[in-house]
């Protein structure tokens, strides 16, 4: 029974391959006509297996919707086409703007350059303002005492040697 099967199976691959062979050099679209055409192995086995039959049934009703619809789809009309042409064309112009960054470079470098030219001048003012303020070097002649002092502790060793240099 299971050797059966197998040969069965097997013959239906066969028949169907050879099936779809004789529908595509076929341009028929009835059963009975392709049956006909069909070489008398092929038609004895597509006459006893239901399956088979039922197959090439099939194919030639899908070859008959094909042929309706492609009449129908063969013209979409100026409206279709101007719709589809748009919507490319918009899709073009999207990952155009997105693929290339470089667009908003200008606008950019201008505003980098104000940016930096206001920092600088913010940086040079404070500069100016925070300037520590150095006094004139001081410069003492010899012999001449220096009145000027920065400590009190410096104020009294001048008058302390004010006091021993004078006789």
């Amino acid at each position: 029974m299971w050797n059966w099967l197998k040969a069965q199976k097997r013959q239906c691959g066969a028949a169907q391959s050879r099936t779809q062979d004789l529908m595509n050099g076929w341009a028929g679209t009835d059963a009975a006509e392709c049956l006909a055409a069909a070489d008398g192995e092929l038609r004895q086995h597509l006459e006893t297996c239901a399956d088979c039959l039922d197959g090439m049934e099939q194919s030639l009703a899908a070859r008959r919707m094909l042929r309706q619809n492609a009449a129908a789809a063969a013209d979409p009309g100026a409206a279709f086409t101007r719709r589809i042409m748009l919507a490319v064309n918009a899709a073009a112009e999207q990952s155009a703007a997105v693929a290339n960054p470089w667009m908003a470079l200008p606008a950019v470098a201008s505003r980098m350059a104000w940016v930096c030219a206001v920092a600088l001048l913010l940086a040079a003012v404070w500069l100016h303002e925070t300037r520590a303020y150095v006094p004139p070097a001081r410069s003492t002649v010899s012999g001449e005492i220096s009145l000027v002092s920065d400590s009190a502790a410096e104020n009294e060793e001048v008058l302390v040697s004010v006091a021993r240099s004078e006789p």
